[in-house]
Formats: structure tokens, C-alpha cells, sequence
């Protein structure tokens, strides 16, 4: 009997630390806790890493020789989604506050619990999946809000048009759209853009402004 296989593949966690111990030690907990991780010493490496591997947490040493783990977090800040944790062996307030500042998920000081690893990278993916799916559904809320005002606008277009009431517009659009197999917010889209053309040709005709004779 065939062992049933998870169809969730395993989340990838960077670890960006020049101390080869605590990588050691940190990617053997994750991956005994299911993870797959990938070590590199330096920020530059962990640069060009990225652009060949997708990761779903990074885990930042805050000292390091090329590269500061500020440093590059606010690479990853602006140039990626990949959410991330600060690793340091200081404690201070204002490495924590960079680290807030920055928009770290989390934060460890060496030398850390063990049983502190797992938790803290399972709350920061969990979150950062949380902030994804909120900014997925504004945009699709964005995206329908657009798409009905439009709808709207081209029913009122052909109600003005073709002198008609809004249920007969809406079925036209409801055909035209199934025969022509694309969405009807396509077809509203189109309208409106054929009538601001329209109009704007329009408006750069002379006028024939007719003379009072006496």
C-alpha cells in the first residue's frame, strides 16, 4: 500500500548568517519541523540566491560583514514580498526598534531557546500569509467595484443611445458578451472607450455656426 503523498509542499526558509554554527543548529530544527531551508553567509549571497529560488521566510543575522541584516531587509523590502525575521546577539532597544521599523515579523537574540525557533518562523509565515490574502481581496474588491461602476456606466450609454430601459440594455450586453466569449466588464470597458473616442473626434469637426442675415 502506497504511502498517501501531502499535496502542501514544504514552505523554504533563508537563513542569512555568517556564523556557520547557528545555521547549523537552526536549519536542522526546521527542517526536523518540516521546513526546507537554505544557508548562505553574506546579504550579497542572499541576493543573488533570489533570483533563482522563490522563499517563503527569511531569517537575518542583523551583524554581518558585507551586508547588515538591516541592510538587507530593506532590500528585501523593496524589491520582494518575502517576509522576515531579525537574529542578533544584542538585545538592545534600538536594534529592536530598526528591526520594527524595517517590518520584521519577529525577532530572536542569541543565544536563543530552541524550542523558540519553530513558533516564531510558524507565526511569521502565518501572519504573512494573513497579509497577503487581505491585500489579494482588495484587490479583487477593487477590481469588481471598477468593474460594476463600468457595467453601469455602458447600460446607461445604450439606454441613451437605442432609447431603451436598463433590463433590455443589460441583456444585450449579456449576449454580446457570451457571443463574443468574453466578460461583460470587457464589453462595458470597450463601450465606454469607443464613446470617448467617438467624442473626442467629434469635438474637432468645425462647427457650422450659421450667419443672421439682415
Amino acid at each position: 500500500m502506497k504511502t498517501p503523498v501531502d499535496p502542501t509542499p514544504a514552505r523554504t526558509i533563508l537563513l542569512v548568517d555568517d556564523d556557520a554554527i547557528t545555521t547549523l543548529v537552526m536549519s536542522q530544527v526546521l527542517r526536523k519541523a518540516g521546513y526546507d531551508t537554505i544557508e548562505v553567509r553574506s546579504g550579497q549571497e542572499a541576493i543573488a540566491l533570489l533570483t533563482q529560488v522563490q522563499v517563503d521566510l527569511a531569517l537575518l543575522d542583523v551583524m554581518m560583514g558585507d551586508m547588515s541584516g538591516i541592510e538587507l531587509a530593506q532590500y528585501l523590502k523593496d524589491k520582494t514580498d518575502i517576509p522576515f525575521l531579525f537574529i542578533s546577539a544584542n538585545a538592545e532597544t534600538d536594534i529592536v526598534k530598526q528591526a520594527i521599523q524595517h517590518g520584521a515579523f519577529g525577532y530572536l537574540v542569541k543565544p536563543f531557546e530552541i524550542a523558540q525557533i519553530v513558533p516564531t518562523c510558524d507565526a511569521a509565515i502565518g501572519r504573512a500569509d494573513e497579509i497577503k490574502q487581505l491585500r489579494t481581496n482588495e484587490i479583487s474588491l477593487t477590481n469588481a467595484l471598477n468593474a460594476s461602476r463600468e457595467t453601469s456606466m455602458a447600460i446607461g450609454l445604450l439606454m441613451s443611445k437605442f432609447n431603451t430601459d436598463r433590463t433590455t440594455a443589460l441583456d444585450v450586453l449579456r449576449k454580446y458578451a457570451r457571443s463574443n466569449r468574453c466578460k461583460i466588464d470587457e464589453v462595458a470597458n470597450n463601450l465606454l472607450a469607443a464613446e470617448e473616442l467617438f467624442n473626442s473626434i467629434d469635438n474637432l469637426f468645425p462647427k457650422n455656426n450659421s450667419k443672421q442675415t439682415k
